[in-house]
Parts: C-alpha cells; structure tokens; sequence
C-alpha cells in the first residue's frame, strides 16, 4: 500500500495538504476539490514505524546476498542485531526476492506458549504456500472444509489431500486442551515438510523475534527443536533476533545445541556513506533541498541506524522543503517527544523485575565505567552483576570492555540524560 500526500495548489502558495492510502481516479470528485485547483501526488521521503521495501529500503546488499546464498545452499540461519536496524525489513526483502521458495514468516513477539505458536506457524505456511504458489486447488479444499466448521471435520483425514490433512490436524489440536502442546509444536512444523515433500517444493520457516520465545525454553527445548531442524529434508530455518547474547549463544556457545549448526549473520547500523548516500536521495527525489551541514548532523543524531533515519528524515520533511541544520534539530526534538512513552514504557517494565534497572541505564547515559556511573547514581552498580547480564541479553546495554559498558541506542541514551540529570 502505498502513501502520499494530496497537495491543493493556489496561485501563491500550496496549502491543505491532506495525506491518503492508494487515492482511487475519481478522488478529485469524491473530496469536492474545484475544477479549478492544479493538483499534484508526491510520495512521502521516508516511512516510519513499519518494515520498509522497495525505494524506502536502506542499502543492505552485502547482508541480502549473504542470507540468500545461505538459503540456496540449504544452511540454516542465526540473523541477529539490534533493534531498529531493520532486521525485519530484510528478512521481507529476501521473502520478496526468492520466488523459488515458500518463505514463511513467523512473528515470535508476544507468544506466550508453545500452542499458540503451533497456530500461527500452521497458518502462516498455509498462507505463505497459497501465496507464493497460486495453488488454487489447494486454496479452495482449505476453504471448502473451512465452511463444514471444526465441530464437522472427524479425524477421517486419511480421505483428504496428504498435505491438508496435515494442516487440519495442526488446526484441530490447537482446539483441543488435552493434546500435548509439544506435539502440536512438532506436527507444525512438520506440516511443512510434509507439504515440501508433496508439492516438490523448499520451504524456509523465519522465526522472527525468537528471543521472546527462546528465553523462556529450557535445554531440552532448544534440543527437540534442534532434532526436528536436523531431521527435516524440505524446510530450512531463519532463527533472527534482537538479543545479541542469546542470539550469539545459539551459535557460539559450545553447549549450546545449535553450535555450530547455524551460519550468523550479523546486521548493524548502516555504513555511513550508505546512509548519506539514502538520506541525500530521498529528499532530492521528492523535491527536497538539505544543507551538507543538516546531512552530517542526521548522521551524528541517528548514528546510521536506519529506523531513527527514517523518523527523523519524516520529521524533517513535515517542516519545509529546505532542511537545514535548525530544521534537524526541532525535528531531533519531535522525534524525542514522540518515542517518549516507548522510551517511560521500557523502564516501567524494567522495573517491575527489578527497580535497579533505572539506576543502572541513567548511570551508563552518562559514564561509560563502572565506577563513574555507580558514582553518578550513588549505587554501587558492581552489585547489580544479574541485571547487567539482562540488560546485555535484551540488547540494551553491550559490553565495551573491563567494567565498561554502553547504552545500544543513542536516542534512547540521550533521553535518559535529558530527563534524569
């Protein structure tokens, strides 16, 4: 879907600017605009808050290229960085490029159970498969029994589609309490297989966010799941998340049951040329001017993290069409204003496990040591060794050395030094 602005020109000046999803040809009609009125259609620079494609997609080619030469050899794949570096928006291009495999995204954030991910992984390669394929006979056996209702269709699969009997019985045991969540789990995604197996064809099953659902496994759940990766013949994997030490342990940790088993890919914040390179021709191609002063100071704020170019470059164009360095720095400020309650939000639930969490970021929003951050929050920060492995396992803080360590987000560290001083 794609979003613009509608602008209403006088002869002086243009005014009314009024945004719009997909404007239809008789639009003009419909919103009583004078026959006299000029009208024209320009395209929003930047898109903020949702995965990004086509012209808004920040160079990622060298990481693009990498996780698809990983999926065409088979490999199965641990993605990880921070957020906002737009780990999802590449995974969608991938999705969007590969036509020769069913790509199935799985979003893992705020799944709470092992049953509830049965569900959604079940009707995501269904959808995924419909998708990608055009299988219509497939689409309409769904729909046909989707119409007798779950109460109607008895365990006589064996009379079905292999493939859609398979996805029935995924559907009906999530219906059912006294089925084994952990079956559930396994027929799911051995549902894919099954249908890889039976329509010829690959599929690559994305877990995104895994974290949120791997933090909470025990061992042995990491290990069932390793056996059904291992022992599946036509589904490949893409394990991506925002917690660098889990992530990272998934691989590298040598007890770990994936070492060495899945091919990393690490995605960070955009090289900076790429960045300017993004900035400059966003604006430009939207009839934007922006001073080579403004350019470095959008670096400097965003540090080329490609979600804090796209909303600060919107904030930016919201003011004028001549950005200059004033201009970036009242948008830097409605940018802070906006991610306000994200930002209270996080340390709200912070601290609820624990009211260290405060002390511990406001100290490193202002020191990196150890000592100097525990001096500038009169708290001794070296007792707090649990959650400053947790704040390193969310990806909030990273460790820069021997009793250094460094707030991950800049916008976020800023707020915290401009609302805790």
């Amino acid at each position: 879907m794609q979003c613009y602005i509608l602008f209403r020109y006088t002869q002086k000046h243009i005014c009314n600017a009024t945004y719009f999803l997909d404007i239809p040809k008789n639009i003009y009609a419909m919103l009583h605009i004078p026959h006299c009125g000029i009208m024209a259609v320009a395209k929003l620079p930047f898109k903020v808050g949702i995965p990004v494609e086509d012209e808004y997609f920040i160079d990622r080619e060298s990481e693009l290229k990498e996780l698809e030469q990983h999926i065409s050899s088979h490999s199965n794949v641990c993605l990880l960085g921070l957020r906002r570096v737009g780990k999802t928006s590449l995974l969608r291009r991938a999705i969007r490029d590969m036509q020769d495999v069913v790509m199935v995204y799985v979003d893992c954030h705020g799944v709470t159970d092992k049953r509830t991910l049965a569900g959604k992984i079940a009707n995501e390669i269904k959808d995924a498969y419909i998708e990608r394929t055009g299988d219509g006979k497939f689409r309409d056996a769904i729909a046909k029994h989707l119409k007798a209702g779950w109460d109607k269709i008895a365990f006589r699969l064996v009379e079905m589609e292999l493939e859609i009997g398979g996805y029935f019985r995924v559907r009906m045991g999530i219906g059912k309490k006294e089925v084994d969540a952990e079956e559930l789990f396994e027929s799911a995604l051995g549902y894919a297989d099954i249908l890889g197996k039976t329509k010829e064809k690959r599929f690559v099953i994305i877990f995104d966010e895994f974290q949120d659902i791997g933090t909470s496994w025990k061992d042995d759940d990491i290990k069932r799941l390793r056996a059904i990766v291992q022992r599946q013949k036509h589904v490949g994997y893409i394990f991506c998340g925002s917690s660098p030490t889990f992530m990272s342990s998934l691989v590298d940790n040598r007890d770990a049951p994936f070492y060495r088993q899945l091919e990393k890919i690490r995605v960070g914040p955009l090289p900076e040329e790429a960045a300017r390179t993004f900035i400059e021709s966003r604006f430009h191609v939207c009839g934007y001017d922006i001073s080579n002063e403004a350019l470095e100071t959008m670096l400097a704020l965003t540090r080329c993290i490609p979600d804090y170019v796209q909303r600060l470059g919107a904030a930016a164009a919201n003011m004028t069409k001549k950005i200059d360095n004033t201009v970036v720095s009242k948008a830097y400020e409605q940018v802070l204003l906006k991610m306000d309650s994200e930002f209270r939000n996080l340390l709200s639930s912070l601290g609820q496990r624990s009211p260290t969490y405060t002390p511990i970021l406001i100290g490193f929003s202002r020191h990196n040591t150890i000592a100097e951050a525990s001096r500038a929050v009169g708290y001794d920060l070296k007792k707090s060794t649990r959650q400053l492995a947790y704040l390193q396992n969310i990806g909030l803080l990273e460790k820069a050395g021997r009793g250094d360590y460094e707030i991950t987000d800049p916008v976020f560290k800023d707020w915290l030094q401009r609302n805790f001083s």
